[in-house]
């Protein structure tokens, strides 16, 4: 079992936990995101939290995504982006059916690189040769999170968030910022 396997079974035996709390409910909330990686293209992607809500107020949740990003630049690098964290968020009222949350998160990020290129020795007349690297490594990663929601009922609201999530350094990637924008759906049992 690797790290991001041992993060989410922590966070979800968390998330259970804390469900068995007085007063508190669960929640499943399905989103689309849009990642953005400085030299990577923005992409979309599937995001996924299952959290408890406490006190109608305080939510801890687990989430995790998957972004496939390309390089901006011409020069055939993929870059395959997996963050699972585990998220505090407080919401708060703006309006009627309105509210606001302000969150912070913590995980681990898998990251999948992908690269080949073809180099030419100006100095030779010789063949141009070809370099592949393929790398797959987890970072720890940290960031905070603001969204608003609409509650339609007691059970739905549609949501709408950012993220900016900072990784550490691993053996694939370089450390980085991914910046998420969210819409999705809450569902609260």
């Amino acid at each position: 079992m690797n790290t991001l396997q041992r993060f989410l079974l922590a966070g979800l035996s968390t998330v259970a936990l804390a469900s068995t709390s007085f007063g508190a409910r669960f929640y499943a909330q399905p989103s689309i995101a849009i990642a953005e990686i400085s030299g990577f293209e923005s992409a979309a992607g599937p995001s996924l939290a299952l959290g408890v809500l406490f006190d109608g107020k305080h939510a801890l949740e687990i989430e995790g995504g998957r972004f496939d990003m390309e390089a901006s630049y011409d020069s055939g690098a993929e870059l395959r982006f997996i963050p699972v964290t585990l998220n505090y968020r407080y919401e708060f009222p703006i309006a009627k059916n309105f509210s606001g949350s302000l969150g912070v998160a913590l995980g681990i990020v898998r990251e999948e690189a992908d690269f080949s290129a073809i180099y030419y020795d100006p100095y030779s007349s010789s063949t141009p040769y070809s370099v592949h690297y393929q790398r797959t490594d987890e970072a720890f990663a940290a960031g905070f999170s603001g969204g608003v929601s609409y509650r339609w009922n007691d059970h739905v609201a549609t949501t709408f968030g950012v993220k900016a999530l900072r990784t550490g350094r691993s053996d694939a990637f370089v450390r980085t910022t991914c910046m998420t924008v969210q819409l999705g759906l809450n569902i609260r049992l």
